[in-house]
């Protein structure tokens, strides 16, 4: 984690950012940016793996259910 700060804190200082300490904080939130976009796109997938599951077992759920044998012999 340190070296990925500080690759990105010299990336900011290479590209305009004079100053190592406000680079330095930029890097912090370009870092947790990306981890917050990480977990909000591995936060979908979760969820569309779970709805994919669910739809798989009512469609297994619907397709072995059987209909009712009709018990009183044609009474409605």
């Amino acid at each position: 984690m340190r070296s990925r700060i500080a690759q990105i804190t010299d990336y900011f200082l290479a590209h305009g950012v004079s100053d190592p300490a406000t680079a330095h904080k930029q890097a912090i939130v370009a870092l947790g940016k990306a981890v917050k976009h990480h977990a909000l796109v591995m936060g979908f997938s979760d969820t569309f793996a779970v709805i994919g599951l669910v739809l798989v077992l009512a469609a297994l759920a619907v397709v072995l259910t059987r209909k009712a044998k009709d018990v009183a012999g044609g009474a409605h």
